[in-house]
């Protein structure tokens, strides 16, 4: 504070001395120049520059010029200028390098005018952080600036020495400059700011200088879209990166989870790429591209974008198909929406649909026309012009459902010991069908109804309907093949079963009836009887011959069998005439039993020590399970007793005592195979 109140007072003396003398002289007193520009050489030598005064009269002495290495003083004067005329002067050795230094100047007209502003000179500091950029600070020469300097400063640098460059200009006062190719290694890099006045002289900073090089990452570029060709490569495009010394561009994939290198694209204007691996078609692919400078340094990479993927699931059916696409992600500024192209049997494509964003499903309706529908999904951003990208084209056709050549019921068959019927058919698996339905009906003339279903990958498929009782009556059968939809492409023609019935009578004839097997291509060939006896095994009895009457009958004389119990069973199979497929079927019957009533002969007499020796019954079809035989004599005693078929009656008592001649009473008692009781009584006579 002490020195500016001398300062105050050392100006205000020379003021006054100089108003002194102007007075005493009668002159008046010129103004102090206007001091423009401080000009700082490689040196620290000063160079001013300034305006004259606009009242320069005889009265002229000289300029003064007055500097300080502070603000606030002491100030010294450096200079004397004798020239009215002179504009500019150079301060040697003011050691301006290191720091800044300040300056005023005045007239000497016979006192010294009073001063104007006090300019310093701009004084540069750089700073390295060893990061590639050089920071640069400096000093205004005044605040606020002189009213005539532009107040735009200029930044230069130079490499190599004695040329200059400009590299930039700013009203800051600092300024970060990132070093780029060539410097790719440690380099000495001068700067200076000039700032111009409207006078015509310029202000320029001491020289500061650092070793730099060029460790700066280029700037990423900006994807613009990842678009799918119709051959499935993916078409990559970015904006420039802003880093100038960019000398291309690498592109990264997304591959096993791992981002890895698969393209270089040299030239910084150079700003897509074509990934012709044609996985575009296969799935979402994810892309990003990094920028690489000329010294070798790769910057970071851009924001990453993915192909749009598209898939479809037709319903041939329903004539649809619904169309479901991953979203893009990343567009700039942000999705506007989708559009769904379409185009059929190759010709042009058109917009059928859009979507805005986030919703990534689509179905098309309506496909009736027989051909082939081809899609792609274009995504678009909101600004105008717009960016659009493309996913993968799909294809999806539309065919005629085919038709079964044949659908052919080869047999319907009792089986399972007449428990159950089994229905073959014979189906053409070209056509597609994929289920198939089994009908019953009670009659050829239906109604029919469901009795069973399958699916089967095989020409020859077979049913068992077991809530069918084919010991009752005949049924009819239809199988129906359906498509995917569900829809009846076809049914094969009927298969009617054969009701067999046996009814045995007295006379030793067992009477058999059935219908006729029904519908193969060419008939029955013949049927074929077969026959057991008391649950024994089958064999064919006899044969005969298709007549198309419906129904059938046949006589089995079995008078001749004079064994066993009775109980006959029988089936009838029906033989399939050929056909024009490539096997003979057959179909059997239910079984049928036929019983016979026993027949028992009885002797009315014997003699123990003759031929006759034992009474004993002889007969056929006696149930040998319920058989008893008793004998009394005349008295009711019971003298024998057996429930054996085989043993008769030798004429002896108990204990080996021969029986009396005379009459006695029998009393037999059976059943029939079928479980009709019978019961004999009569009288014998043993003779001697």
């Amino acid at each position: 504070m002490k020195k500016k109140l001398n300062i105050f007072y050392f100006r205000l003396i020379i003021s006054l001395w100089g108003l002194f003398l102007w007075f005493g002289a009668g002159a008046q007193t010129i103004n102090s120049p206007q001091l423009r520009c401080l000009s700082v050489d490689s040196a620290g030598n000063v160079t001013l520059s300034w305006e004259l005064p606009g009242n320069l009269n005889a009265s002229f002495v000289s300029y003064e010029i007055f500097t300080s290495t502070s603000r606030s003083g002491p100030y010294t004067q450096c200079a004397t200028i004798a020239s009215s005329a002179q504009n500019s002067y150079t301060v040697l050795g003011a050691g301006a390098n290191a720091a800044p230094i300040f300056y005023y100047i005045v007239t000497n007209s016979g006192g010294l005018s009073a001063a104007l502003d006090t300019l310093e000179t701009i004084h540069l500091s750089i700073f390295n952080p060893g990061t590639g950029i050089a920071f640069l600070s400096w000093n205004a020469m005044h605040t606020p600036l002189p009213p005539t300097s532009t107040g735009l400063y200029k930044i230069y640098r130079e490499c190599p020495r004695y040329v200059w460059k400009l590299i930039d200009s700013t009203r800051a006062l600092s300024f970060n400059d990132t070093i780029y190719y060539p410097y790719c290694k440690d380099t000495e890099l001068t700067y200076k700011v000039v700032i111009e006045d409207s006078s015509g002289c310029f202000s320029v900073s001491n020289r500061d200088s650092g070793k730099f090089r060029n460790e700066t990452s280029p700037a990423p570029p900006v994807l613009d879209t990842v678009s799918v060709t119709s051959t499935g490569a993916v078409n990559i495009a970015w904006t420039k990166s802003s880093t100038r010394d960019v000398e291309g561009y690498i592109i990264y994939k997304w591959i096993n989870n791992i981002r890895k290198k698969v393209a270089i694209v040299y030239g910084q204007n150079s700003l897509n790429y074509f990934y012709n691996t044609h996985g575009g078609d296969s799935a979402s692919e994810d892309f990003w591209v990094a920028a690489f400078d000329s010294c070798g340094n790769t910057g970071p990479y851009c924001s990453e974008q993915s192909t749009i993927y598209l898939t479809q699931s037709p319903d041939s059916c329903e004539h649809l198909n619904t169309l479901s696409w991953t979203p893009f992600i990343n567009l700039i500024p942000q999705v506007g929406h989708y559009k769904v192209y379409r185009n059929f049997n190759g010709g042009a494509y058109a917009i059928i649909g859009e979507t805005p964003p986030g919703i990534t499903t689509f179905t098309d309706n309506g496909l009736v026309s027989i051909g082939t529908y081809q899609y792609y999904v274009q995504v678009t951003d909101s600004n105008t012009p717009k960016v659009t990208a493309s996913s993968n084209t799909i294809s999806y056709t539309v065919r005629l459902l085919p038709v079964p050549k044949f659908s052919y019921l080869q047999t319907a068959t009792v089986t399972g010991n007449s428990s159950a019927i089994m229905v073959n058919a014979y189906v053409d698996v070209a056509a597609q069908a994929q289920h198939y339905i089994l009908q019953r009906a009670l009659t050829p003339a239906g109604p029919f109804k469901f009795a069973g279903e399958q699916s089967s990958a095989s020409p020859f498929i077979s049913f068992i309907d077991d809530t069918a009782n084919p010991n009752r009556q005949s049924y009819t059968y239809q199988v129906i093949s359906q498509n995917q939809c569900g829809f009846n492409i076809d049914t094969t023609q009927l298969g009617q079963t054969m009701y067999l019935t046996a009814l045995g009578n007295d006379s030793g004839i067992n009477h058999l009836a059935w219908n006729d097997y029904a519908q193969w291509q060419n008939g029955v060939s013949y049927y074929a009887i077969y026959r057991n006896e008391d649950g024994g095994p089958f064999a064919q009895i006899a044969t005969v011959p298709f007549n198309g009457a419906g129904e059938n009958n046949y006589a089995d004389n079995i008078t001749a069998i004079l064994q066993g119990q009775g109980v006959f069973s029988y089936y009838i199979q029906a033989v399939e005439n050929p056909s024009t497929y490539p096997f003979i079927d057959s179909s059997t019957s239910n079984i049928a039993d036929a019983y016979q009533d026993p027949r028992l002969y009885i002797p009315n007499a014997f003699c123990p020590f003759g031929k006759n020796n034992i009474f004993i019954p002889v007969g056929v079809f006696v149930n040998l399970q319920n058989y008893d035989m008793s004998i009394y004599d005349r008295w009711g005693q019971l003298v024998f007793e057996t429930n054996d078929y085989t043993q008769g009656w030798d004429g002896h008592l108990g204990g080996g005592k021969v029986a009396p001649l005379g009459v006695y009473v029998y009393h037999i008692q059976y059943t029939s195979s079928k479980g009709e009781y019978f019961e004999r009584k009569g009288s014998l006579t043993l003779i001697r």
